[in-house]
């Protein structure tokens, strides 16, 4: 595309029509794998945009879903499983500065030079991912796979009868308390699984902590849950009073 678009436009002559079309170019971000800047200047160039011109409008109409998504999350900002406000506003002028730098490095870059090096990488990039998944390296389920899935039953080692009759007191063991456990989770609306104590994000597959607002890990062999931000096991059931 950089190659054979004619790139005769620049932003001057950006029309409402025009940023229509870059819009829907950029919505193909929502295709796992799109890049979204490389979406939008794509489409640009298709447009008959420049190469900068095209960049630099990429990264303007990123600004709008970038500072909405940051005004949603001000919300979460302090909670128990966030950063408090110093960090945040540490980390956003940071991340603000670096940003400019690198986009003020890139325009620079692309006046004088073609996107090919990108694209080697994307490509080179998209063969060695692909290569790992098929020789089982990277698994493409992610954390999903560290939770049973639905109905998926977890084999339980069989013991030989003598070793478990050794192994197995004269007294019989007292039984665990009883967990006053609800069927279904009041924040979710999500069914409550009774032996694990946290319903399961239909989306994802993952148990659901309504306290943490996230899903976490559980390892249903030591019967806890893992907090994904502070790394911290904890047992959902005790949440629960005992039913005597």
């Amino acid at each position: 595309m950089d190659r054979y678009s004619r790139k005769h436009r620049g932003l001057e002559d950006l029309t409402v029509s025009r940023g229509l079309a870059f819009g829907l170019f950029q919505s193909l971000a929502l295709i796992p794998g799109v890049s979204r800047s490389g979406g939008t200047i794509t489409g640009g160039m298709l447009l008959g945009f420049n190469r900068k011109d095209a960049a630099e409008y990429s990264f303007l109409l990123a600004l709008p879903a970038v500072f909405g998504a940051g005004v949603y999350k001000l919300t979460d900002i302090g909670g128990d499983e966030y950063a408090g406000w110093a960090a945040t506003i540490v980390g956003t002028v940071v991340a603000g500065v670096v940003g400019f730098a690198v986009i003020a490095w890139l325009m620079r870059f692309i006046s004088t030079h073609s996107f090919m090096p990108f694209v080697y990488y994307r490509v080179g990039l998209g063969i060695l991912i692909l290569t790992l998944v098929g020789f089982g390296v990277l698994s493409p389920q992610g954390g999903a796979e560290s939770q049973p899935g639905h109905g998926e039953v977890i084999a339980e080692e069989t013991v030989p009868a003598e070793e478990s009759a050794e192994a197995t007191p004269s007294a019989e063991p007292s039984e665990q308390p009883s967990r006053a456990i609800p069927s279904v989770d009041p924040t979710t609306g999500w069914e409550i699984d009774s032996e694990v104590g946290l319903p399961r994000n239909p989306g994802t597959g993952l148990y659901y902590d309504p306290e943490l607002g996230m899903d976490v890990n559980y390892d249903p062999v030591a019967g806890l849950a893992t907090n994904p931000v502070t790394g911290d096991q904890y047992d959902p059931m005790e949440r629960y009073e005992t039913v005597e």
